[in-house]
């Protein structure tokens, strides 16, 4: 706990990278801070997942996954399945992605009516590198596809869970790109508020943060560190974000903490008072806000 805030940073990868099972030894150790691990996903559907997301009000969950006999990640809604205050699983999933494309970084909107995606779709050019986490020694790899597009999707209905079949492809739900260059802009996610989107770019030579209006105007540059500054997310009273940054160039992430600056009329101007909260060899992956 720092102060009156606290940060979740959430890592439990086997060493391919994916979820570690209950049978596996050293998950035995996650018990003192961790029970009730359900599995979502399995081998049998998909040669990997991960990124999933709640709904606002907790209904369904955004992943991506990797079908198997591919090697790109598509994007999937699914309900939970709950029993009482349990979750024990997950229903019939629909992939909202269309292919040919890779895909990445989904989210909700607020009020549950818009989801937000990075996509290649139309863009997709099939010699680039895979996306994804790339297990290199202890390292971190990442691709970042020139196509790689924010995308969002709306449904007229009042809640993303009335109907998750409308967000597949030629579904009812509008689909339009919020950005449109030749760069990466991805690792997108929203303000408390729904006012602001903020997102990675490369599009000034160097992977910053940035922020926009969900309908394309008022972008911003919020970082301006040599490095990597990446998954970037909102805490819930919208006065700061947390973020990972690679500013020492050595694939090992770290995460911070800024508070974001507002001007008199609720526009975000900037970031100030960034700080460092981790400082190792490892690479610190996935920080989240409680809802506290």
């Amino acid at each position: 706990m720092l102060g009156s805030w606290c940060l979740v940073l959430l890592l439990g990868l086997a060493a391919d990278g994916s979820a570690m099972p209950a049978d596996v030894p050293d998950a035995g150790r996650e018990s003192e801070f961790l029970s009730e691990i359900r599995q979502l996903t399995f081998g049998s559907e998909f040669e990997r997942a991960g990124e999933a997301y709640f709904s606002p009000d907790g209904s369904c969950l955004i992943f991506q996954a990797v079908p198997r006999g591919q090697k790109h990640y598509q994007m999937y809604l699914a309900p939970v399945v709950r029993e009482g205050d349990s979750i024990t699983g997950i229903g019939q999933y629909v992939q909202i992605s269309s292919e040919p494309s890779r895909n990445t970084c989904g989210w909700f909107a607020p009020d549950g009516k818009t989801i937000l995606i990075a996509s290649t779709a139309g863009k997709e050019v099939p010699d680039e590198p895979t996306a994804g986490y790339q297990r290199e020694g202890r390292d971190y790899r990442w691709s970042y596809p020139s196509g790689m597009e924010l995308w969002l999707l709306q449904v007229p209905g009042p809640q993303v869970a009335g109907d998750l079949r409308q967000f597949a492809p030629g579904g009812a739900a509008e689909r339009k790109p919020l950005t449109d260059n030749l760069f990466y802009d991805a690792e997108g996610s929203f303000s408390p508020d729904g006012r602001h989107i903020i997102f990675t770019s490369n599009r000034s030579g160097d992977l910053e943060l940035y922020v926009v209006n969900p309908d394309g105007s008022g972008l911003v540059q919020l970082t301006q560190v040599p490095g990597y500054d990446g998954g970037p997310f909102f805490s819930p009273d919208g006065k700061r974000v947390c973020y990972r940054s690679d500013r020492r160039d050595n694939d090992l992430l770290q995460v911070f903490v800024s508070d974001v600056v507002y001007d008199a009329e609720g526009n975000i101007t900037g970031l100030t008072n960034e700080r460092q909260l981790t400082q190792d060899a490892h690479v610190n992956w996935g920080p989240f806000w409680h809802p506290s």
